[in-house]
Protein backbone atom coordinates (compact mmCIF):
# COMPACT_ATOMS: atom_id res chain seq x y z
CA UNK A 1 0.00 0.00 0.00
CA UNK A 2 2.91 1.82 1.18
CA UNK A 3 4.72 2.15 -2.27
CA UNK A 4 2.00 2.63 -4.30
CA UNK A 5 1.59 5.69 -2.48
CA UNK A 6 5.00 6.53 -2.96
CA UNK A 7 4.79 5.84 -6.78
CA UNK A 8 2.11 7.83 -6.89
CA UNK A 9 3.73 11.09 -5.07
CA UNK A 10 6.82 10.05 -7.24
CA UNK A 11 5.25 10.56 -10.66
CA UNK A 12 3.30 13.33 -9.03
CA UNK A 13 6.13 15.53 -8.61
CA UNK A 14 7.78 14.16 -11.44
CA UNK A 15 4.94 16.01 -13.59
CA UNK A 16 4.69 18.94 -11.43
CA UNK A 17 8.69 19.71 -12.19
CA UNK A 18 7.94 18.90 -15.95
CA UNK A 19 5.31 21.54 -16.28
CA UNK A 20 6.89 23.96 -14.71
CA UNK A 21 9.85 23.61 -17.05
CA UNK A 22 7.80 23.49 -20.01
CA UNK A 23 6.73 26.99 -18.59
CA UNK A 24 10.02 28.02 -18.36
CA UNK A 25 10.83 27.06 -21.80
CA UNK A 26 7.55 29.12 -23.09
CA UNK A 27 8.45 32.25 -20.98
CA UNK A 28 11.78 31.84 -22.54
CA UNK A 29 10.82 31.24 -26.66
CA UNK A 30 8.37 34.17 -25.72
CA UNK A 31 10.69 36.63 -25.02
CA UNK A 32 13.18 35.31 -27.54
CA UNK A 33 10.25 36.29 -29.94
CA UNK A 34 9.87 39.87 -28.19
CA UNK A 35 13.90 40.21 -28.71
CA UNK A 36 13.92 39.80 -32.05
CA UNK A 37 10.76 41.54 -32.98
CA UNK A 38 12.37 45.15 -31.02
CA UNK A 39 15.88 44.38 -32.61
CA UNK A 40 14.04 45.23 -36.14
CA UNK A 41 12.46 47.97 -35.16
CA UNK A 42 15.12 49.72 -33.14
CA UNK A 43 16.13 52.72 -35.33
CA UNK A 44 20.59 53.41 -35.48
CA UNK A 45 22.26 55.82 -33.85
CA UNK A 46 22.13 58.25 -36.59
CA UNK A 47 18.77 58.25 -36.71
CA UNK A 48 18.59 58.75 -33.11
CA UNK A 49 21.01 61.59 -33.01
CA UNK A 50 19.15 62.98 -35.93
CA UNK A 51 15.85 63.25 -34.18
CA UNK A 52 17.32 64.40 -31.03
CA UNK A 53 19.40 67.28 -33.02
CA UNK A 54 15.65 68.53 -33.55
CA UNK A 55 14.03 68.55 -30.04
CA UNK A 56 13.02 71.00 -27.90
CA UNK A 57 13.51 69.44 -25.13
CA UNK A 58 17.79 68.73 -25.84
CA UNK A 59 19.71 71.70 -24.19
CA UNK A 60 21.78 74.18 -26.87
CA UNK A 61 24.56 74.46 -24.92
CA UNK A 62 26.73 71.88 -22.60
CA UNK A 63 28.40 72.97 -19.65
CA UNK A 64 32.03 71.13 -18.89
CA UNK A 65 33.25 71.75 -15.55
CA UNK A 66 36.25 70.06 -14.28
CA UNK A 67 36.13 68.24 -10.45
CA UNK A 68 38.23 66.55 -8.10
CA UNK A 69 36.61 63.63 -6.47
Amino acid sequence: MWMIIYTIFCYLIFGYTMAIMAGYMFFIYQSSRAQRALAIDMPDDETIKYQLRGSPLTPAVSIIAPAYN
